[in-house]
């Protein structure tokens, strides 16, 4: 069976809708790791209204993500394709003009690393789908279109007094790596709610990808999403 058949009739995993032109999609998409790296990724089901909306996302995500790191899994992607898709990326390249140099704390010791702006919003909302992605995945449900979904940058620790709020309130825990360990994530689901989590993705090792062209001395960033009913969020 291929994988475009074995997802028909079923709902879209980010918009929950079951339409005649659903397809296979990557939740994390096959652009972010090196070639050797892509096998076994997460595959849900996509309509192709969401598949195109999260693909564009995703072209930024490969191109600049990459930049934001030293680890040996964003070099091998940015050695593959990285200046090719720069090429093709009028604003990145833009970015690239105002680069400077960030001094990130890695494993105790303080190092350069290179510093582009970059538009937040653009990985954000990719890891939105993502988020969607994963409890689809794991769980095989869909996230409700009135929930809240929210993505944002995190230091390692930043996530910790909601985590507090959780312990005794999650009934299942997930651990994933995808494209061997270019992506590491946890997730967390609440007893009371199969489609209310919490995930934290580590993308490369730790972005350091930096705002307005500088973000000071810093520990890498993560990625953490929260799926919430908006009543919750919203209190």
């Amino acid at each position: 069976m291929s994988r475009h058949n074995r997802f028909k009739g079923k709902p879209c995993a980010y918009c929950g809708v079951e339409r005649v032109d659903m397809t296979a999609d990557h939740v994390f998409a096959k652009s972010l790791f090196a070639t050797r790296k892509r096998g076994g990724l997460p595959i849900v089901a996509a309509c192709e209204a969401c598949n195109n909306a999260k693909s564009k996302l995703e072209h930024y995500a490969a191109t600049v993500l990459p930049m934001g790191s030293g680890d040996p899994a964003a070099l091998e992607v940015w050695d593959e394709r990285g200046i090719e898709r720069v090429k093709k990326n009028r604003i990145v390249r833009d970015h690239l003009k105002n680069a400077s140099t960030v001094w990130v704390t890695h494993s105790k010791v303080l190092m350069p690393r290179m510093g582009i702006p970059f538009e937040p919003d653009q990985i954000t909302g990719l890891f939105e789908f993502i988020a969607k992605g994963l409890v689809n995945h794991h769980w095989n449900a869909v996230v409700p279109a009135d929930y809240f979904v929210g993505a944002k940058f995190a230091k390692a620790g930043d996530e910790r007094p909601f985590m507090d709020r959780l312990v005794g309130h999650a009934a299942d825990e997930v651990r994933g790596v995808a494209g061997d360990d270019a992506v590491l994530y946890q997730g967390w689901r609440f007893l009371d709610d199969p489609w209310s989590s919490f995930w934290r993705a580590r993308i490369y090792g730790g972005l350091t990808l930096g705002q307005g062209g500088r973000s000071g001395d810093s520990a890498p960033f993560d990625i953490n999403m929260l799926v919430m009913p908006r009543s919750v969020d919203e209190t």
